[in-house]
């Protein structure tokens, strides 16, 4: 009598999960500035809109506010019915005519980012400006 021979098939399961590569931190956001001075020289538009993938949502920067150690801090004009139209005064102060929402989130969070220049025209957004002192 032969050996018994089972033939079995070979599966492979596969894991659905999403992993978040580090990718972005605090000196990428830090020297943002000189990527978008790197843009413009190479495609020299007058405003570019700023576009962050937050995990499942998109954001169009206006200013980023604060970037730390662990979370970035912007505002964006993604949703202008939370926008708030500022008094003449507090126009004078901070050379702002529209507060926008702001948000905080981890770095990790951030899927990618991209510079847009024909959203910005084509919707006549404000476009992303930089803070050289972030």
């Amino acid at each position: 009598m032969s050996p018994l021979s089972l033939s079995l098939p070979r599966v492979l399961i596969y894991s659905l999960e999403t992993i978040a590569l580090a990718g972005f931190n605090r000196t990428f956001f830090k020297n943002i500035s000189n990527l978008l001075d790197d843009y413009y020289k190479t495609y020299p538009c007058s405003v570019v809109t700023l576009t962050l993938r937050v995990l499942a949502d998109e954001y169009n920067v206006a200013k980023i506010l604060k970037a730390d150690d662990t979370l970035l801090t912007f505002s964006y004009y993604s949703s202008p019915d939370k926008a708030q139209a500022l008094p003449e005064d507090c126009q004078q102060k901070s050379a702002e005519r529209i507060a926008w929402p702001a948000i905080t989130v981890p770095y990790e969070a951030i899927l990618s980012m991209e510079f847009n220049p024909g959203r910005a025209a084509r919707e006549r957004e404000i476009g992303f400006t930089v803070s050289r002192d972030l």
